[in-house]
């Protein structure tokens, strides 16, 4: 796994780990957490662009549930 990838995991993990400091209430990315998730999806693109659509995917929803759903894909992609 190459450092860009450990670093976007990184920080979806801190995201998912201090929900109530980026999603609302209602469990929607605040302006903090989009913020946190433009930067891993930077980061997962310099080193794998295929990738960071599926970041893309989750910044489209915003939800917590699919910034955990996407933790998971990428944790266990990188992991095989």
């Amino acid at each position: 796994m190459g450092r860009s990838v450990e670093y976007a995991i990184h920080l979806l993990r801190h995201m998912i780990e201090n929900k109530d400091k980026y999603f609302d209430k209602m469990e929607r990315l605040n302006s903090e957490g989009f913020k946190i998730l433009n930067k891993a999806i930077e980061a997962l693109a310099t080193e794998k662009p295929g990738k960071a659509r599926i970041l893309k995917k989750a910044r489209k929803k915003a939800s917590l549930e699919d910034v955990i759903k996407t933790l998971k894909t990428l944790t266990s992609v990188e992991s095989v």
